[in-house]
């Protein structure tokens, strides 16, 4: 649900689907596999949650539903790394996965080449999520220290 709110909140600074999600996955951290399960479930039925207010099942076997799939691989990486020393090489090698995932599909879908689907799909915008894994990092360890300094009071 955190996943919805900042995909639609965020919808004028995108460049591409989902562009902001890798931040949002990341910071969810234990809680991310089954934000992402909600998230893809409400999607499914028709609700326009995914990027540029898609939803239904078009949107899950399209040509950048594999991204979308990718998710669960973040999210469960996400949870499983979260408090340990590997959180962000976890974070990095998860966005790579979901990317090749998102690419395998636009290359069915769109019947490309591999090489050409990774060109447009994925190259363009690896980076940008790498660095946000990054940064979600050190936002995800903040928020961490905020909450636990609220629960102690």
């Amino acid at each position: 649900l955190y996943l919805v709110r900042y995909q639609q909140a965020l919808r004028p600074l995108k460049t591409e689907p989902d562009s902001m999600s890798t931040l949002f996955l990341f910071n969810i951290l234990n809680a991310s596999f089954l934000s992402i399960f909600l998230y893809v479930a409400i999607g499914a039925i028709g609700l326009p949650v995914f990027s540029s207010f898609n939803g239904g099942i078009s949107a899950l076997v399209g040509h950048t539903g594999g991204f979308i799939w990718g998710f669960f691989i973040v999210a469960l990486m996400c949870a499983i790394f979260a408090d340990t020393r590997l959180a962000i090489p976890a974070g990095i090698i998860s966005v790579i996965i979901c990317h090749f995932i998102g690419s395998i599909q636009y290359m069915l879908v769109s019947r490309v080449t591999l090489w050409a689907s990774i060109l447009s799909v994925s190259l363009p915008y690896i980076f940008k999520d790498i660095i946000l894994v990054i940064v979600a990092f050190f936002v995800a360890i903040k928020i961490k220290k905020i909450l636990n300094k609220e629960v102690s009071k």
